[in-house]
Formats: structure tokens, sequence, C-alpha cells
């Protein structure tokens, strides 16, 4: 923020329990002070140009939209602390951040370039998807809102604009949002998501760039002209942030991609390392972003170099077929074509063709020969998880291959499509498989991507079978087609509650949660069963950034627990289990998927981590003890040369329930593959119509555990896995209910 500036005649001397010591500034929502708290950490204080009627129901919408707001993870943001709507001075607290606005800086400085430009575009896309994560839509993202401080850029006031936006609350004359920075549905009133904070960013990047807005800044009129007619010229931009900024450009917001996905292509760009944890998690990408968004900024980084500022940023209408933008001569042309993200490159080790690939299971080159169906694996292929992917791919390429061996009557491939772990790939390659005739789907594996594909397949009829999907909320969408192999996040928490309880038999347990609501919503599943059996719960939350997590500690010793759980990701967990047995107490901890890493032993010190405990959906086949586990381990080392890993047997249960059904007779009248006519669309559907009434009776053996569904799609025999540290290694200890602890 700009340097406190001395107070006016007539501003108050004090709001609550701040003192105000100067003003920092003032925009269209209020003004802003600094301010000085009551154990003198300085804050910032905006005090509203908004009058709240007497409703009490409009100040509960609005209190309860900023309780929201608190929710916030602080990468990379300026986060909430208190607000007070109940007076005639409504104000919001937030932390203050020394330094300047980045429209300030830019037009102090000149534009961002090189390095720093990506770490700012890392860290407000950071910003954006830890905002999204909390289900708030910023609304009112600028320049203006984008703070410079000392440890990195910080975005503010996200939750203001949306608390703001009700029909209780009057403004002088003032529009909610910038029009400059607005998406072209925000501008014509439509429904306005977290998409159209995608278009302000990419406008933000522009203006960062550049130091101009990106549609131009003279009458309002005009610059709404260009938002919903007109794409900037992009070209100072370098790659891939061009691209990105093209995509979020875009005028139709589906065609925008997500926070997420912008900030795992951003970070992909500078070669930051993938993270060590499983599951579809974003944290692991908001920790890398806020570390390099943070990292030492360049020395002042002078003019860019290039045109020089113009008052009216020139404009572009892409090429017919999406070919690259050229200038258009004359700025007033109505052009309505929009930008989009240019199709996903699927690196494989098998036929890329077109974003896919075939497998036909035995190297026969005939792909779509009759007699054949299709199933298709959507996952993220390339991209942050391809790691856990790949070999999910390579055991379900192993199960087409062991059907086809025995000479079916209807042969199987196996056609692959690339969803880069992100929304935005995901819709193309559930559309693309359902063209190509797919009668079943292996994937897509997390819960992210079940939320675009799954409409998609249930709309088409093609059942599809998750493998690692652990949504809590994924099984009461009332899809028809959707299923997956394991148990939701509740179901997690609800068994390693149970475990807890059984195997050690406290008296006392202290669960501990973060400032994100998985975290949350874990440590309130498990607090509820674990006092329903009588157990004592001490709850204590701390910020999943911190770094000295003494007072934690603290609170744990006094708590006398035998036992502490917590549901937060692998950093955070690691360092709360090193910092407390370092510290003298002895209480075993339990974690659960989020935390299971191969590098946690490491993370949290040999000493300090044993004898930790850890409750997932996942298996890990290569340490299993059935025999039909140890068969499909051999057959899999066999083929690839290596161990299966985490979800691997999984991928590998899905293929086999799909195979199952079609060795059951149940597409016997698919469609020729790869054909998209009528007759061939009605037999395909016909076809995943019988899978699925299969799949709502199948009774399997699998590699992973017992295939059957409920109604709902989810595990009729949800198995939770049990893995203890022992001996600084990561172990198996078998399924949550019959599993004991090491040395038990």
């Amino acid at each position: 923020m700009a340097e406190a500036q001395p107070l006016l005649p007539g501003d108050p001397q004090r709001l609550g329990d701040y003192e105000l010591i100067g003003r920092l500034g003032e925009g269209g929502q209020g003004v802003v002070f600094l301010g000085r708290g009551t154990g003198g950490r300085q804050v910032a204080v905006k005090l509203l140009l908004a009058q709240l009627t007497g409703d009490a129901a409009a100040r509960s919408r609005f209190v309860r939209e900023l309780a929201v707001a608190e929710r916030v993870a602080g990468f990379c943001t300026a986060q909430v602390l208190d607000a007070d709507v109940a007076g005639d001075q409504p104000y919001i607290v937030s932390e203050y951040v020394s330094g300047p606005s980045l429209k300030d800086l830019v037009q102090r400085e000149g534009p961002r370039e090189g390095s720093a430009l990506i770490r700012l575009a890392i860290g407000t896309a950071t910003a954006l998807a830890a905002i999204h994560q909390a289900g708030i839509v910023h609304r009112d993202l600028k320049p203006l809102n984008v703070l410079m401080g000392p440890d990195g850029p910080r975005v503010i006031d996200f939750g203001v604009a949306r608390a703001l936006d009700t029909t209780a609350v009057t403004m002088t004359s003032q529009v909610v949002g910038t029009p400059a920075y607005m998406a072209p549905e925000q501008l014509a009133g439509g429904p306005v998501g977290a998409a159209a904070d995608m278009f302000a960013w990419g406008s933000t990047m522009v203006f960062a760039a550049t130091g101009e807005s990106p549609f131009g800044s003279d009458s309002i009129p005009a610059v709404m002209h260009r938002i919903i007619n007109l794409n900037p010229e992009l070209s100072v931009l370098p790659e891939p942030l061009r691209e990105l900024v093209a995509g979020c450009l875009s005028k139709d917001p589906a065609r925008r991609p997500t926070a997420h996905g912008v900030l795992l292509r951003l970070l992909g760009g500078i070669g930051a390392p993938p993270p060590a944890v499983a599951g579809d998690r974003i944290e692991p990408a908001l920790t890398r972003g806020a570390t390099a968004a943070t990292a030492a900024t360049d020395p002042r980084p002078g003019q860019r170099r290039g045109r020089p500022p113009r008052a009216v940023p020139q404009v572009t209408s892409p090429e017919p077929g999406g070919g690259p933008a050229r200038p258009v001569r004359r700025v007033n042309r109505t052009v309505m074509l929009a930008l989009g993200l240019p199709a996903a490159v699927v690196v494989t080790v098998l036929i890329a063709v077109a974003g896919y690939a075939v497998f036909a299971g035995d190297g026969d080159p005939a792909a779509g020969a009759p007699g054949t169906v299709r199933i298709g694996f959507a996952g993220g292929l390339t991209g942050e998880y391809a790691d856990i992917v790949r070999p999910m791919l390579n055991s379900a390429k192993l199960a087409v291959k062991e059907y086809n061996a025995t000479s079916p009557s209807v042969r199987a491939e196996l056609v692959l499509a690339d969803t880069q772990g992100v929304a935005e790939h995901t819709s193309a390659a559930a559309h693309r498989l359902v063209s190509d005739g797919v009668v079943g789907v292996v994937g897509p594996p997390f819960s992210g991507e079940s939320e675009v594909a799954a409409p998609i397949f249930d709309e088409a009829g093609v059942p599809n079978v998750s493998t690692a999907a652990t949504g809590r909320a994924l099984s009461g969408r009332g899809w028809r087609f959707w299923h997956r192999l394991v148990p939701g996040d509740q179901g997690v928490a609800s068994s390693a509650a149970d475990f807890l309880a059984r195997t050690t038999e406290p008296k006392r347990v202290f669960v501990a949660d973060d400032d994100l609501m998985y975290t949350q919503n874990a440590a309130l599943d498990v607090s509820g069963v674990l006092r329903a059996r009588g157990i004592k719960v001490t709850e204590g939350r701390f910020s999943q950034r911190a770094t000295d997590l003494s007072a934690m500690v603290d609170k744990i010793r006094k708590s006398k627990a035998e036992a502490v759980f917590y549901g937060g990701a692998y950093g955070p967990a690691a360092r709360l289990v090193k910092q407390t047995h370092a510290a003298g107490v002895k209480a075993r901890f339990n974690l659960t998927d989020a935390a299971l890493a191969a590098d946690f032993v490491s993370a949290a010190g040999r000493g300090n981590a044993e004898g930790t405990v850890f409750a997932c959906s996942c298996f890990d086949a290569s340490q299993g003890t059935e025999q039909g586990t140890r068969d499909f381990v051999r057959r899999y080392r066999a083929e690839y040369g290596s161990n299966p890993g985490y979800f691997t047997a999984e991928g590998y249960d899905a293929a086999n329930a799909l195979l199952s059904a079609i060795k059951a007779g149940k597409a016997d009248r698919a469609g020729t593959p790869g054909r998209t006519d009528a007759a061939d669309r009605a037999a395909n559907r016909r076809a995943g119509e019988a899978i699925n009434r299969y799949l709502a009776t199948v009774d399997l053996g699998g590699a992973s555990r017992r295939i059957r569904f409920a109604a709902t799609g989810d595990p009729a025999e949800g198995a939770v896995y049990v893995y203890q540290v022992t001996g600084g290694r990561v172990k198996l200890r078998g399924a949550a209910g019959t599993a004991t602890l090491s040395g038990s």
C-alpha cells in the first residue's frame, strides 16, 4: 500500500478496537486507513462508502460473505482479519501490506518484464487459485488491488465486491467492479463466476507488461465496446504467458482456463518440480506458487523495450481457423470471434494422433476392426500428476491385453485422452472420447476432473469408473453413469477415526486443522466419531503456511492427548510432527492421504516420523499380501519392469469392471469403433446402457479391493487402507477395519 498520509479533518480517529493513524488511499468502495490493533499490530482498515439498511437479513448476508473471505488460505493474499457492519460506519480489517499497488509501481517505474513479470503472474494466479478454492469470486481484480509487498505480490479486497453486491446495500452511484477490467458477462449483467476473475487476471497482466489497460482508458462506452467485441494485441507478452492471457481474455467464459490450470502451466514454464503428494489436492501447487512468487525480486527493471505507450491499445481479430492474430486496421470493426486455448498435446509411448491414441492390446494395428469395442482412458498423462496417472494407464493397458489374449468374441481397444489434470482440457477430452464411440471410460482419476467429465458422459450414456476421486460431494450429484472405486473424503476421515479409537484406545485426542476447507471438514468428521465414542477431543487451528508451530505444540502438550489427528497436506503435517516430537510430546500422529508423500519421513525427520499413521483410500499393491494382488504385481513387473504405485491397481480394477461387462455380452451390438453416423451412435448408447446396468450388480475380486457399486456410484465396500512409518519407511498395515499398529 502507499505510504500513509495524515488523517483529514472529519476522518474518524478510531473504528472499533482499531486506532486510525493515517490514510492509505481512497477508492470507489471506501477509504483505507492505516490502523493499529490492541496488540500494536498494524492493519489496513477500510471504511466502506456503503450504508447497510436496517434489514437484519442483509447484514447477515454481508457477514456470511466476509466470513467466507476469512477462510481463504494465505497464499499471496492479504487476509481478512475482522469486520463490523452493525453500526452506521461499516468497516473491514485486513493484513497491512507495506508496498505500492501494481498500478502505482508500474506508473512510477515502468512495466514489468522478464522474471519479474513471470513472478507477478505466478503470485496473482496463486492468489486467485486460493480464493476460488474457498468458493469466492473476487469480482474486482485490477492493478489497484494487487499490492507489491516486500515478500511478493498480494491480492486484496477479495469477497468485498460480492458482499456489497446485494439489493440491501446502496452505494454512492458506484458500479461494483471496475469496467476496464470486467469480463463481457459481467458488463452484460449475467452470472459472474470464477471465469470473470480470470478475464480480469489476463487484463491485469497486460497492464503489468505494457503500462496500459488492455481495452483502453477513454470513455466507459468505448472501453465496454472493446471488451465485448475486440481482442487486445498481446505480442509484448512472453510465452507461455501470452497463450494463457489469450485464453483468459476469451469472450466465452467456458473457454477460459482456471486459476489452478494457469498456475500449473506457469510453474511448469519455470521448471518448478512437481509435488510429492498423491491425489487431487491443489495445495502443493499453491505452496510452490507462493514460493516462486516470493523469490528475490529483480533490481529496478527500467522501461520495456519496443513501442512507446499508446492511448488506445491495438486490438486484434483472430485469423479464421485459429491461426495467429492479425492487427485490425479499423478499430471500430465488430469482431465476435473469441480466442481459445490450443488443443492439448498428448505425449504417449503409443500412437499420438490429434490428442489421443489407440491401444489395441496386442500390437494389432487394425484399430477399429469389426468385432471390436472401445474403452476410453481419461486422465492427466501430462501435467502435474502424470507420475501418478501413467501407472494407472499401464495397469489399464495390462487389463486390456490380458482380456484380448483370451480370444473373446468382442475385442477391446483402449483410447487415450489427456486431460493434463485440469478442467479446461478435461471437457475436450471427454467430448473426444464420446465422439470416438467409447462404450465405457476408465477415469478421470481425480475429483476436479470428474466434476467436469461426469455430466458429459452422463448425457452421452457412457459409464465411467474413476480410480481416485475422493470429493465428498460427487456422489450426491445424481449422475447415473458415474462410479468410483475408492471412498470419499468423509469415509477416509471416519475410517481414520475408527482405526485411531480401536488401536490406540485413547482417553484424549487432539484434533488439529488449518485454514483450508477440506482440512476443516476432516477435523469435523473425526471429532464427531471420537466424541460419539466418549473420547475427549481438544481442537486447535494453525495456518498451514506457518513455519513456527510452537503455539500449536504448546496446546497439544497442555491437552495431554495420547494421539493427534491432522488431515492437512504433507508440508504442514511434517512440520507439525517434527516440532511436536522434538518438543518431547509423545502423542502418536494420525494423518490422511493428503500427507502421504514419498519424502514425508525425510521432511519430518526419521526419528520424529516413526510410528506416524496414515489413512488413505489408495492401495499400494506392491505391499499387498493377498494372492490375487501378488499375481497382479508379478504380471505388472513383467510387463513394465517396475512396481505399481498408489492407485495403480485401481486402474487395473476399473478397466476389468468394464471388460467383464463386455465379456458378459453387454457390448455385442456396439457401433463400429471410430464411426460417428447415427446408427453407430445409437448402438454405442445401447451398449453403454447395458454395461451400466451390469455395473449396478457387478461383484468381482479385484487387485486393490472387491469391486461392487452402490446406487450412488460409490463403492459398496469402501476399503480405506492404513499405512505406518516403521523403520523409517511407510509400510502398508492393511484395511482400516482390521489392521493393527506395528508392534501391537
